[in-house]
């Protein structure tokens, strides 16, 4: 069982501050313009109790998420959907040619001994030995295979332990095959150096193959590769130097492998090469600075290798490149001030790395510049003022560096359309000082716990804000800053563990958009808390608790659509008015443990049908506990630390 207090941090919303995915991803990577898939599992499953809390919010969990990448990528379902179509089209397309010519007899005797090579799980169903394997796979006018797309649930098809040979090898017999896409078809074995004879296949994708070994040189003989796209396996050593053989490659994506060593020094050879991605490997060593001479580079991803030193400056000359990754490694030094050249540049992900100094003035040259993420590193000083100088930013992620100083107020003039949005300000875990500018009518997220901030809230976050989680800084005004805009946008507040005094402010009563607050653990001493808040129509959330109100419950009646309502250790006094309960006919989780609530607790408490969590303990209620027979998703239940007549229920 999980206890009340996890139950209640679990539950509160949270913020992304990283750019690069996401805990549950199936997804597709950037251009899929031949439907290809390429998905991670990262599931993680939460409690049904947060999920009944939390279903409709902004969910961090992990800083792995980019909101200038969110319309490049498709969730499992859609990505499925998509290869399913693939195999339809492939199908159709089999099903037409096979009117014009019926399969080569040589040919459906290759695929008929690959077939042979695994277990049947369904995935071969109808690849029927005698059968015109063009209504299966692809053929041309002549009934020669040219294409073959094969898609495994995500168990996979495990290879046959009597397969004689190699497993996979007869595919290399199919000499006018052009593209070959296996998804979940395990090899638990090396990369048949028989298909070294394919030479008209342009596209090689193998997903969750748990190829093993290294990658034979003969993969240097496809001429006519154009995609190499590798995901999820053993490959294990360098990258061989006969890739540099493939004058036609444009895509290079070996992913998710043991790859290790340096990088082939020829690699500018490779004069079409658009993608490199090596990501999820071993790789050590420096980052080659030969790659600043592989000039049609539009994507590199050199991610969570194992890479050190200092970001080579000749990138700065991929002037078409437009996504650099190289997070999750162990670089160091300063972000060099070349990268400001790579005109093109959209995207830069340096996270998780140990790069020092501040962000170079000539970054904001960078025009198409929507997204740079530094989280997680050894940045220092103040965030510098011209970081107001880009034009198309839209996300900057700064979080756990060692930056202080103030937030500069030129951050308000980043500028926002209704194409690029809003911006997503990620400085989490700084130790940044001082008031925080009511400049901020652009920003739409703000991650800004774990700081310094003093003041108070500045209202120009209610403009385009989305979600503002300002805890655990040193807020200690609860007058209002600015202007609270006409139609409020902010859904998501945390302003817990601050210093804020007084009464809860005025204003947070007008913030109609509001479904999650929190002003826990401040100094609120007076005032109580007005019934008009608790009234927001959209507000789902709230939580007070830790505070020092001293004040009676709201006596009228209202209509309240808040599911989880935390008021413990709030200091309130007397009796639980007949008119509260009622208030709240979608209430869930009740908290107003250990205050001084006295006489009997009211029978209309059994209303509150989807009540799962209640607790109550520590307060003086007296008389005889009401039945609550009617409360049937109860799975938690503290009366204890009162005066009632036993017996006293309790769950569990």
């Amino acid at each position: 069982m999980v206890s009340s207090n996890e139950l209640k941090e679990s539950c509160k919303p949270a913020l992304r501050s990283d750019p690069d995915g996401r805990r549950v991803e199936n997804w597709v990577r950037r251009p899929v313009t031949d439907v290809r898939l390429r998905y991670k599992l990262r599931s993680t499953s939460g409690g049904e109790a947060c999920r009944k809390i939390n279903s409709d919010r902004f969910n961090r969990n992990s800083h792995r998420a980019s909101e200038s990448r969110q319309a490049n990528m498709r969730s499992g379902r859609e990505a499925w959907a998509w290869v399913w179509t693939l195999t339809a089209v492939a199908m159709l397309l089999g099903s037409a040619t096979a009117q014009q010519a019926a399969c080569n007899a040589a040919d459906a005797a290759a695929l008929q001994d690959f077939k042979a090579d695994f277990l049947e799980n369904g995935v071969f169903a109808a690849w029927q030995a005698g059968a015109d394997c063009c209504s299966f796979v692809t053929c041309n006018a002549a009934g020669r295979v040219t294409a073959i797309v094969i898609v495994a649930d995500r168990i996979g098809v495990f290879p046959n332990p009597n397969s004689a040979g190699r497993v996979g090898a007869s595919l290399g017999r199919l000499e006018a095959l052009q593209s070959l896409t296996l998804i979940g078809v395990r090899f638990f074995g090396p990369i048949p150096r028989a298909w070294k004879a394919l030479s008209s296949l342009s596209t090689l994708y193998v997903s969750l193959g748990n190829f093993t070994g290294a990658i034979p040189a003969e993969i240097g003989q496809l001429k006519s590769l154009n995609e190499l796209l590798l995901y999820v396996g053993q490959l294990e050593g360098p990258l061989p130097a006969a890739v540099c053989q493939l004058a036609l490659l444009q895509r290079l994506e070996i992913e998710s492998q043991q790859l290790s060593g340096e990088l082939p020094s020829c690699l500018p050879k490779l004069t079409r090469l658009r993608t490199l991605s090596l990501a999820n490997n071993r790789l050590a060593g420096s980052i080659p600075s030969a790659l600043g001479s592989v000039g049609s580079l539009e994507y590199l991803g050199l991610n969570n290798n194992l890479y050190s030193q200092s970001i080579p400056a000749t990138l700065g000359r991929l002037s078409k490149l437009q996504t650099l990754r190289l997070n999750d490694n162990r670089l160091s030094g300063f972000i060099p001030p070349a990268l400001g050249d790579a005109a093109s540049l959209m995207e830069i992900n340096l996270d998780d790395n140990q790069i020092t100094g501040s962000i170079p003035y000539s970054l904001t040259m960078l025009r198409n510049l929507a997204s740079l993420s530094c989280n997680h590193n050894r940045l220092s000083g103040p965030i510098p003022r011209h970081i107001g100088d880009f034009q198309s930013l839209t996300f900057l992620g700064l979080s756990y560096n060692r930056l202080s100083g103030s937030l500069p107020a030129e951050i308000g003039d980043l500028q926002v359309s209704a194409t690029t949005g809003t911006v997503g300000l990620y400085i989490d875990h700084n130790s940044l000082s001082g008031p925080l500018p009511n400049t901020l009518s652009n920003v739409g997220t703000l991650s800004a716990s774990y700081n310094r901030f003093t003041g108070g809230f500045p209202l120009s976050l209610c403009v385009s804000g989305y979600n503002v989680d300002l805890s655990h800084n040193l807020l200690d005004s609860g007058a209002q800053v600015g202007t609270l805009p006409r139609n409020p946008s902010l859904q998501i507040l945390d302003l817990s563990f601050n210093l804020l005094p007084g009464a809860i402010p005025s204003w947070l009563s007008s913030v109609t958009s509001l479904t999650y607050l929190d002003i826990s653990n401040n100094r609120f001493n007076a005032g109580g808390i007005p019934a008009q808040l608790l009234a927001l129509k959209n507000l789902d959330t709230f939580k007070a608790a830790d505070n020092r109100l001293r004040a009676r419950l709201p006596t009228g009646s209202f209509q309240s659509s808040i599911t989880f309502l935390d008021l413990h250790n709030v200091q309130l006094v007397g009796s639980v008015p007949a008119k509260f309960f009622p208030s709240f006919p979608n209430l869930m989780y009740l908290d107003m443990s250990r205050n001084g609530l006295e006489g009997p607790l009211p029978s209309n408490i059994n209303q509150l049908i989807r009540l799962f969590h209640v607790d109550l303990s520590s307060n003086k209620l007296v008389g005889k506990v009401p039945d609550l027979s009617a409360l049937t998703q109860l799975t938690y239940l503290n009366l204890s630390g009162n005066a009632f007549q036993a017996p006293v229920p309790s769950i569990p």
